[in-house]
């Protein structure tokens, strides 16, 4: 047995996200380890034990393992505790002391990301006061949220047909949860999105099924020892003196909800307005915040919760203000009454005079204008100071999305990602069905660029139905195009779609994960064969360039494409060997690393000699840092999630070319990522 005692120096100490990634490199290991934090102890491979440890910045932890890679496990929780846990460390004891400016790549942490009070302009008479969530001012009429179960259960049917009604449950929430974070992941709200990751961790958690599974066995229906087990966990957290992690007990009672409604086949029926309104109730789980429509949300005020719950949180993911444990008055209230809040700091006025409400709605429209400006302003094309002119674009999965690119300003899709046709479902799509969806793509962006990407399965993104075999490296296995080219007819209908649409001279082919000249070949060989098919002479086919090999070999594959576009995420994670999706290593993992940059100046050199347009499709494309050193290297395109493209247009627009080119260059000379975005804010 190794003992290893070791410091947490990530700044939230052992909440949530970081201790969701101690836990998930531990069930790496087939050896026994325990971790212990003063009288409390738990096992290293349940988050709900860790998170019970209570552990804070500093704190220290003893962790026990045994068995036969108890070394490697030794060394890699060492090396990932002291490096952070996917979060940035203290210094000497210290934390910085600003994050507008860190010293490394700064990580959203959502159990910490309670919002600075920023008061506004205006101000008003209060009657009830409670706790700033998320900033902005907000008038309208109360809406009381109210949830109701409709749900019938079965009697005990034995341990093994309760535990498989247990498991069957288990999967369909699963699968719920990583529909949700795809839907936040696509709607920009990335670090938002990882909360339901969260949330799928904690279902999946040992300790809670082996209780679940105990109590079954001693004759419990699944659904009451589950719901015991989930309140029995929950209301230990939320005595837990620490407010995050007390906390994290509205999330257990969000996932307990949501597995208990598939054990009964309950329907939790939660209406909502269809007019703008100002929602109110005691208390907002994240799933059901996550379904509010920000259209019909003028902001929240909840009763109880705090700024640290994950439905606050995305609450400011969504832009809606917010105040949190406003107490028990403001349940009180009619709905329909007028309500004047303002979430920097807390304050409500209740029935406020139709003067107050005069002052308020110019106070709000003064906001909106600003907003507005900066979507209208997003309508044009942005060109830097000195007349450059760069395309922004935005990604899309769904045509929801596109509708939210249209709404932002983009100047086309660069980045349609067809895998979330195919997923969710027991099949793959029809060709009608694919056609369907493009055409109504096309339609809503009125002539605007459409770069459907094709099928982009493996890795991290799996299909059941494709019966396709587990791979011991599946970001190293069949893949991309490579999977696209081992199921032709599966390649085949999902390009003859593409070929046979109405308009297809707006449409453009993009091929990913091509690694080398042959897959390029073999690839453009069926679109040449269907384009014989179809009588489609022209259109454009180009490539995803994610892998170190296509950017090193750009020159050569310049002469056969139309056009590149740079998957940023992916050529961040094969360049520098790191599993984008371990975020022990998030903290590392920066797309502005010198060496992602070089290969990213390769690509646009090698399309600009060949006179073939270049994009990037990454999430780097949507950092601010980044921006400058892309327009600089001559990106032509960068395409963005749909809320950014304002802001990225705006950043362009005070951009000198000339001089992004000269940071550019200076930015290729330096040794870090770290050192790279110092660079960026000197400038």
């Amino acid at each position: 047995m190794i003992e290893l005692n070791l410091t947490v120096l990530n700044h939230t100490g052992l909440h949530a996200r970081p201790a969701r990634e101690l836990v998930n490199l531990a069930k790496k290991f087939s050896s026994k380890i325990q971790i212990a934090h003063g009288d409390r102890s738990g096992n290293a491979k349940s988050l709900i034990s860790v998170l019970k440890l209570g552990v804070a910045s500093g704190g220290e932890i003893c962790f026990q393992i045994s068995g036969e890679d108890e070394a490697e496990a030794a060394e890699q929780l060492r090396q990932a505790v002291l490096s952070g846990l996917g979060e940035s460390v203290s210094v000497n004891g210290s934390h910085p002391e600003s994050e507008s400016e860190p010293t490394s790549t700064p990580v959203e942490v959502p159990e910490v990301s309670t919002p600075k009070p920023r008061p506004s302009d205006f101000s008003f008479p209060v009657d009830l006061r409670g706790v700033a969530a998320s900033s902005g001012l907000a008038l309208g009429p109360i809406f009381q949220l109210q949830v109701t179960t409709v749900s019938s259960d079965t009697s005990y049917q034995g341990a093994q047909a309760e535990t498989a009604r247990l498991y069957k449950a288990l999967a369909s929430a699963t699968e719920e949860l990583s529909e949700l974070s795809a839907k936040l992941t696509a709607d920009g709200v990335t670090d938002a999105a990882k909360i339901f990751d969260v949330h799928a961790d904690l279902i999946a958690d040992g300790a809670l099924l082996d209780q679940v599974k105990a109590e079954i066995d001693a004759g419990k229906r699944a659904t009451k020892a589950w719901a015991d087990s989930i309140e029995s966990y929950a209301t230990e957290l939320s005595q837990m003196p620490d407010p995050i992690l007390s906390a994290r007990s509205s999330d257990l009672r969000d996932v307990g909800r949501r597995v208990t409604g598939h054990l009964t086949g309950a329907s939790h029926q939660m209406e909502l307005p269809t007019e703008p309104v100002v929602i109110v109730a005691e208390e907002l789980f994240p799933s059901e915040t996550a379904m509010l429509d920000p259209n019909n949300v003028l902001g929240i005020i909840t009763a109880s919760g705090g700024a640290t719950d994950h439905a606050a949180i995305l609450a400011r993911a969504l832009a809606l203000p917010a105040i949190v444990s406003a107490g028990p008055d403001i349940l009180k209230q009619a709905n329909g009454t007028k309500v004047l809040f303002d979430g920097s700091v807390g304050t409500i006025a209740l029935n406020p005079s139709d003067a107050l409400q005069e002052q308020a709605k110019a106070a709000i429209e003064k906001q909106r204008a600003r907003n507005e400006a900066l979507r209208e302003a997003a309508k044009q094309m942005a060109k830097t100071t000195d007349g450059h002119l760069v395309e922004i674009g935005s990604n899309a999965g769904s045509l929801e999305d596109v509708q939210r690119g249209t709404e932002n300003g983009t100047d086309g899709i660069g980045l349609f990602r067809t895998e979330f046709l195919y997923l969710g479902r027991d099949s793959a799509p029809t060709e009608e069905e694919q056609g369907s969806i493009y055409r109504s793509i096309l339609e809503e962006l009125n002539g605007k660029p459409l770069i459907i990407r094709t099928l982009d399965i493996g890795g991290d993104k799996v299909v059941p139905y494709m019966d396709l075999p587990e791979e011991a490296n599946p970001f190293l296995g069949v893949r991309g195009i490579r999977l696209s080219l081992s199921q032709l007819d599966l390649f085949k209908a999902q390009l003859r779609t593409i070929l046979t649409l109405p308009d297809v001279s707006a449409v453009r082919i993009m091929f990913p994960m091509i690694a080398t000249l042959e897959d390029w070949s073999k690839a453009r060989a069926v679109v040449t064969e269907l384009q014989k098919e179809t009588g489609v002479t022209d259109i454009k086919v180009g490539m995803m360039v994610e892998v170190p090999s296509a950017a090193v070999l750009a020159d050569l594959f310049a002469r056969e494409v139309d056009f590149f576009s740079i998957g940023t995420n992916d050529l961040t994670q094969y360049t520098l060997a790191m599993d984008r999706t371990n975020s022990v290593l998030t903290a590392q993992l920066d797309g502005l690393h010198p060496a992602v940059l070089r290969l990213i100046a390769r690509v646009a050199e090698a399309a600009k000699a060949a006179g073939k347009w270049v994009g990037v499709c990454g999430e780097l494309g949507g950092d601010l840092d980044a921006v400058p050193i892309l327009v600089g290297l001559g990106l032509n395109e960068l395409s963005v999630a749909p809320p950014l493209v304002g802001q990225v247009k705006d950043r362009v627009r005070n951009l000198s070319y000339t001089d992004c080119q000269k940071l550019a260059k200076a930015a290729l000379q330096q040794t870090s990522a770290a050192a790279v975005r110092e660079l960026v804010r000197k400038h």
